[in-house]
């Protein structure tokens, strides 16, 4: 437990040392633009990157019924430098979210819901995100850019992914009796394979489903308005992050509107999320970089808007994620060393 743990702290510390050399030329011409920023613009973009990790955090103990807003932003901003850290990182960001949540002493029923919930929940986010952007490029300037085409394709995988999504899970919740028509064939299956295969472990999947359905509908009946306020928060902060920081280094409304900064970063965040390259690096730099100078505006302030926004959402979590994984890491080792005492 203990080795992998340190192992993703040095991945972590390697990611962020590797992307400050990689990017050290680009890094300096952004200093040089953020130091000729007026203060009340330095204030209001330190502001924001702070909104940032809490609004994130806040989505996150939406899910995590009882988990404070301070143990909610250490689990996801530890979570976001593995992602941004190792290729494929689901499972390691999974693995990571599990033994975090279990040293804070959460039931595996608790634990069970809560990760199926965020991860449902950011899947509605992304592809929410995903239809207002194309319905923004389709309806906009957005098509001397690119092609219509794109947009509409983009805006028919949301909608189908929305829908068919939000009909599972509504019958899920809604119709047991659905449910455990799978479950019932889910357990004779089960059951077969155990019989070849005797070390599988014997499991009621009809109880285990029963109680995972009841536990999920009780966190959507009492905890729904949080989790949609939390989300479209995210969400607009997300969007307007890119926007704030186009205005500050002198992209005008007049030059590039505010319906075509989001597009362009929106674009780039669903292609990176796709992506299963850790935090987007290079797709997120060159296809914002390549939009917003299509969409007239010029390169030094393009490359410090692009660089300066990274810097918040790919530098930062790095560095935020990097203490709050060394602080969860240092203190379970004092409670182990505790036990042991004990």
């Amino acid at each position: 437990m203990r080795s992998w743990r340190t192992v993703l702290a040095l991945l972590v510390g390697t990611a962020l040392t590797v992307a400050t050399v990689v990017h050290r030329q680009d890094l300096a011409i952004a200093a040089s633009r953020i130091a000729n920023l007026s203060p009340a613009w330095l204030t209001l973009l330190g502001i924001t990157a702070m909104v940032t990790v809490v609004s994130a955090g806040w989505a996150v103990g939406a899910v995590h019924p009882g988990l404070t807003l301070g143990r909610s932003i250490t689990v996801h901003q530890a979570t976001i430098a593995a992602n941004n850290t190792v290729v494929a990182s689901g499972p390691v960001s999974l693995a990571l979210r599990i033994s975090m949540l279990r040293s804070w002493r959460l039931s595996d029923s608790a634990i069970a819901v809560s990760v199926v919930a965020s991860n449902v929940v950011s899947s509605f986010r992304l592809w929410f995100m995903a239809l207002a952007v194309a319905i923004i490029g389709a309806t906009g300037t957005a098509t001397e850019v690119l092609d219509r085409w794109v947009f509409v394709t983009v805006a028919v995988v949301a909608v189908a992914v929305l829908t068919l999504s939000g009909l599972w899970w509504w019958f899920v919740i809604r119709h047991p009796h659905i449910a455990g028509w799978f479950t019932a064939r889910a357990q004779r299956l089960l059951v077969r394979l155990r019989r070849r295969f005797q070390r599988l472990p014997d499991v009621d999947l009809v109880k285990a489903v029963d109680a995972f359905r009841r536990d999920v509908t009780d966190l959507v009946r009492h905890h729904r308005r949080r989790i949609m306020t939390s989300s479209v928060l995210e969400m607009i902060v997300l969007l307007g992050t890119p926007v704030l920081v186009a205005r500050a280094f002198g992209i005008s409304n007049s030059v590039v509107s505010t319906a075509e900064i989001v597009l362009a970063f929106g674009m780039v965040r669903l292609v990176s999320a796709l992506s299963p390259i850790p935090g987007g690096i290079g797709i997120s730099e060159v296809g914002a970089t390549l939009l917003l100078a299509r969409f007239g505006a010029p390169e030094p302030a393009v490359l410090a808007t692009v660089i300066t926004h990274r810097a918040i959402t790919f530098l930062m979590p790095l560095i935020v994620g990097g203490v709050c994984l060394g602080l969860w890491h240092r203190r379970s080792r004092r409670t182990v060393m505790v036990k042991e005492l004990v």
